[in-house]
């Protein structure tokens, strides 16, 4: 197997940078850019890194020797910590890219030689993706239950039960001289059964919180022209993302603003102000403002004074929006229910942010530590397991069809195995990695 070499940290100046190399050269290009000869694993020294065939001297800096198979990869592994000057780096790759069996690392080559010699799990690999995406504190926190194991170890419980179930019918059945399942065992199959069905609805109903979580929960500025809605996302975005005027209509194309409100990631929309024109350019504009709203895991309905026939329908519309009567600083009448803020001096902003934070919590409850899933292919895979265990539920209440019930728990099973990596498509893995950085 090849040697691969790769810049593990960002491209540009730094303060340091870092050269990492894995395979069987590791220490090969160790000793012939240092000198240095049986380093002890996990110890860093400071060394000067030359050119291995003039001996010039690139840079003085850090070495570490990492043990296969103990290591990230699972392979001899060994870095060099230079000082943050690209043409450093650049200098001792290209000369280490010379050496036979040594070559540039592919986009997240050194974490698929982690999977393929055990070191990582399929989950591990995605929640590690995922974590050098990674924007807000409740984003780390779902991964941790991924990272310390909890969920394989959750689906690999799951798998296990599933055999203990299958195992149970092929030795009724060879038993029994109908070829049925006993009553007795019937109920037993239905009750586990019914047990793993909850299991994986747990799993799903954490994995659908985590999408939001990693997604971002979408927000939609909503109503009619004139009421204060780019006033709020310039407002939230800090500085002037939207242009405001006294004309309506102004806003002809939906603006977003992200924000971490209370740990989560949050996109807020500002969309054009709904009303009947002849104009077809902000006739486009209301087009996508209403994909917006139907996407919008939430609404922010703006209001201002009285309201008018359409405010009343579109607070019919969206019961569970939060009103928002704007331009406070004006004066003016804040309707019911209202909340009363003013963008241009700040007022009830705090409030307004408060309770944006408050159905946040709602939307995403606290599963803080529960082992759930983390994107759509994972999703997918629970998904398939959930179906042909609600189909055995089904098979399991007419003896007639048992002969049907191995082969629905044998695809469940197949779906789990999917679910953490035990069987995977080079496609699959080919799309996974092509996600990551070169130096990872």
């Amino acid at each position: 197997m090849s040697t691969i070499i790769a810049l593990a940290t960002a491209t540009g100046r730094a303060g340091i940078q870092v050269v990492r190399c894995s395979g069987p050269k590791s220490l090969e290009l160790l000793f012939g850019h240092t000198g240095l000869r049986d380093p002890k694993p996990g110890r860093m020294y400071y060394r000067a890194v030359k050119d291995n065939v003039s001996r010039e001297t690139l840079d003085r800096g850090l070495v570490v020797y990492f043990q296969g198979p103990s290591s990230f990869t699972g392979e001899d592994v060994v870095e060099f910590h230079l000082h943050g000057a690209p043409v450093i780096a650049r200098a001792l790759l290209d000369m280490m890219a010379k050496q036979h069996g040594v070559r540039h690392a592919q986009a997240g080559e050194f974490t698929r030689r982690a999977l393929e010699n055990g070191r990582m799990s399929l989950s591990e690999v995605e929640a590690l993706g995922q974590l050098l995406m990674a924007d807000t504190r409740s984003q780390l926190r779902v991964l941790e239950p991924i990272f310390d194991g909890r969920l394989q170890q959750h689906v690999e419980g799951l798998r296990k039960l599933l055999i203990q179930v299958a195992s149970r019918i092929e030795a009724s059945i060879d038993f029994d001289d109908e070829g049925d399942v006993p009553v007795d065992v019937a109920n037993d199959l239905a009750n586990d059964l019914g047990l793993i069905d909850h299991r994986l609805a747990q799993l799903m109903d954490v994995g659908a919180r985590n999408q939001h979580i990693f997604e971002g929960v979408k927000i939609a500025i909503i109503g009619a022209p004139n009421t204060g809605k780019s006033s709020l996302i310039n407002y939230l975005a800090g500085h002037d993302l939207a242009l405001v005027s006294d004309i309506p209509g102004t806003t002809r194309d939906v603006l977003r603003a992200e924000m971490d409100i209370t740990g989560v990631k949050v996109t807020f929309f500002d969309t054009a102000g709904l009303r009947d024109t002849d104009d077809q350019v902000e006739q486009l504009g209301i087009a996508r403002s209403h994909d917006v709203m139907r996407q919008a895991d939430m609404h922010i309905i703006m209001t201002e004074g009285y309201l008018s026939e359409d405010d009343v329908r579109l607070l019919a519309d969206y019961p569970q929006a939060i009103h928002v009567a704007s331009k406070l600083d004006l004066g003016g009448v804040s309707p019911e229910n209202a909340l009363h803020v003013s963008t241009k001096t700040g007022a009830h902003m705090d409030v307004f942010l408060g309770v944006i934070g408050e159905r946040l919590q709602e939307l995403l409850p606290d599963m803080d530590g529960e082992a759930g899933l983390i994107n759509q292919r994972q999703l997918a895979a629970c998904g398939q397991a959930m179906f042909h265990v609600k189909h055995c539920l089904e098979l399991s209440k007419t003896p007639e069809h048992v002969d049907l019930l191995g082969e629905e728990l044998r695809a469940s099973i197949h779906a789990l195995d999917e679910l953490i990596g035990k069987v995977s498509s080079e496609d699959v893995l080919g799309e996974i990695f092509a996600h990551f950085c070169i130096g990872k």
